[in-house]
């Protein structure tokens, strides 16, 4: 009896869970696929996320490389132009003393252009000992030399342009002939000239 009565309850559970289990199974394999496709995806968001930030991470690299090699490339270039600006000055500083002593040189001499002492000589022939230039004088009597026209022609201070000194032989015509240096080069005697014409 006790077997009878505990077979019942088995069969009557049975059933039940017969008929319970077979209703999952119609049910289960979409579900599991249902939920299978969305894990899927949502490994693929996650995939996707990942990807952008490695993307993100990569570009940010590279961003700082870039930064890094434009900072150093901007250092040489700033070093390249401080260079560049202190030689500019040292030859700026070096064509300014020699065209003071040029001047000066060119006055003592009695040129008649002595502001254009310097553009007189050859700037590769000039000597120079702690910046300052040692051989103009020497040049400039080269040049005088051999073109005795530099000199002035006047019994004071040369010309300068200022139309000091003895009254201009020149004649209009002479004038007319004459470049426009010739003039600037004679220009007191032109103005002189002007003054009183013969």
């Amino acid at each position: 009896m006790n077997t009878a009565a505990a077979k019942s309850p088995d069969s009557s559970t049975d059933e039940p869970v017969e008929t319970a289990s077979v209703e999952p199974t119609t049910t289960e394999p979409e579900t599991e696929s249902v939920e299978q496709i969305k894990r899927l995806e949502s490994r693929l968001r996650d995939q996707g996320k990942l990807q952008k930030k490695i993307a993100t991470l990569e570009a940010a690299a590279q961003a700082q490389a870039d930064a890094q090699l434009s900072e150093v490339e901007l250092l040489r270039k700033a070093s390249t132009e401080r260079d560049q600006a202190d030689s500019q000055r040292l030859l700026d500083d070096q064509t300014t003393r020699l065209e003071l002593e040029a001047m000066r040189i060119a006055f003592a001499l009695g040129m008649r252009r002595p502001e254009r002492g310097a553009e007189e000589i050859r700037k590769a022939e000039v000597e120079w000992d702690d910046g300052e230039p040692v051989n103009v004088k020497a040049l400039l009597v080269a040049e005088i030399a051999a073109r005795p026209e530099l000199l002035g022609t006047y019994s004071d201070s040369p010309d300068l342009g200022l139309g000091r000194g003895k009254k201009s032989m020149l004649t209009r015509e002479q004038v007319r002939a004459m470049s426009p240096d010739e003039i600037n080069d004679r220009w007191g005697e032109v103005r002189e000239m002007l003054k009183h014409p013969a």
